[in-house]
């Protein structure tokens, strides 16, 4: 619910009342996937909704999906989905 904000893993952690250690390793355990990688598919996600569907500046949408700065984003994206952001755009866009 709060993805877009900068959120500190001891506040989810004191959230479920666990230590930073117990919590990810619960959370490892349940979810597959580290906090932290499941908070950037969380974003991503977001990203490519706004990608497709509204005329935002990609800059923008990087801000608006929960990421701090460009370069992390665009790290984080193409790592995922293989192209840039507006690589994607441009894809989507077209396949439409």
């Amino acid at each position: 619910q709060h993805f877009q904000q900068k959120i500190q893993l001891a506040e989810v952690a004191a959230l479920t009342h666990q230590s930073i250690s117990a919590f990810c390793h619960f959370f490892k355990k349940s979810t597959k996937k580290s906090y932290v990688q499941f908070l950037t598919e969380i974003r991503l996600a977001h990203a490519c909704k706004l990608l497709t569907n509204t005329q935002k500046s990609i800059t923008e949408i990087c801000y608006e999906s929960g990421f701090h700065n460009w370069a992390n984003f665009s790290k984080h994206f193409k790592e995922h989905f293989g192209v840039s952001p507006k690589l994607y755009r441009k894809t989507m866009t077209i396949s439409e």
